[in-house]
């Protein structure tokens, strides 16, 4: 009879593979037998196969499979087998990665610059050229995600199985990182509070702001009321609040020396509330307003007896800052 061939690849990997024939003579591999079998398609043909004799190429490379002889209950005659076989055409192929996708993006996808992209929560799947899938998430590589910068559109992920390599894309947002130089400012932090102290009285909001380069912008508040008169004394309890994009915060308290009250100056009610504070009559001195009764710019020292006397002595002219 003459020889039927079809392509195939000879390996533990292919998947069970039918190529269907003329009048729909199936012609099979099953990789758990590592074997091809014909079958009759019911209702269309009568004669069951009873032999098959075929021959391979090497193992793990591309042949071909000759079918030599078949055997049927009813027929033998070679023209009426090769006639039902002659157009087996699809290829059995050796299972190669076709494609990699993102199925499901990761958890974070807004990025601060300077940050590593984090996978946490992505699934990537791998495509074959079988129809078949799986998760290789696992197995793959972040090429570009350290260290992102600003404006950065989109990182890279790349899957290798066998040689063949795939790449997808994934979306991502990165801000820009919130930059702040308070210049000659002198900044102190105390329980995890920063504050801008050793400010002088009578000193104007701009005079301190100004000293500030931030790629952010720059808000100061007195309790919840925003200040936008700059030239405005700058007093204890103040609030100075640096924003940048996506939620960047840092927030300074201000501490004028010798402002007890808040109001930029250093005066006899200022005095007064020292006075009293030291003499157990006021209690109500405490955090940024406690910090500025340090004449002296000492740590953690505050409301001692020599600020007192310093106090009296400024006020009194015989004495500075």
């Amino acid at each position: 009879m003459g020889l039927i061939s079809g392509k195939i690849v000879t390996s533990g990997i292919v998947s069970n593979v039918t190529l269907t024939g003329k009048n729909n003579w199936n012609l099979t591999y099953n990789n758990n037998t590592g074997a091809f079998i014909i079958y009759k398609a019911v209702g269309t043909m009568e004669e069951e196969i009873m032999d098959i004799q075929y021959t391979v190429g090497s193992e793990g490379k591309t042949g071909s499979v000759t079918i030599s002889e078949i055997k049927t209950t009813k027929f033998t005659s070679t023209d009426y087998i090769s006639e039902r076989l002659e157009n087996i055409t699809k290829l059995v192929t050796k299972k190669e990665l076709t494609g990699i996708s993102i199925t499901t993006p990761p958890t974070k996808v807004k990025y601060i610059q300077g940050e590593n992209f984090n996978k946490a929560g992505m699934v990537v799947t791998a495509t074959y050229n079988d129809g078949n899938s799986q998760n290789v998430t696992n197995s793959c590589t972040i090429l570009d995600g350290n260290g992102l910068t600003k404006n950065k559109t989109s990182v890279t992920i790349e899957y290798t199985e066998d040689g063949i390599t795939k790449q997808a894309i994934q979306t991502i947002q990165v801000t820009e990182k919130l930059e702040i130089d308070v210049g000659d400012l002198n900044i102190k932090e105390e329980n995890n509070i920063k504050y801008i102290n050793d400010i002088l009285p009578g000193t104007k909001i701009n005079n301190v702001t100004g000293q500030i380069e931030t790629t952010g912008t720059v808000k100061i508040y007195k309790g919840e009321t925003q200040i936008t008169d700059k030239n405005a004394k700058i007093g204890t309890g103040m609030k100075i609040v640096i924003e940048g994009e996506e939620n960047q915060k840092q927030e300074y308290i201000v501490v004028v020396k010798g402002d007890l009250t808040g109001d930029g100056e250093m005066d006899d009610i200022d005095l007064l509330k020292l006075a009293r504070y030291k003499a157990g009559l006021d209690t109500n001195l405490n955090g940024a307003y406690l910090m500025a009764s340090d004449l002296y710019a000492r740590d953690n020292e505050y409301a001692s007896d020599i600020d007192l006397l310093k106090f009296v002595r400024i006020l009194v002219g015989l004495d500075n800052f």
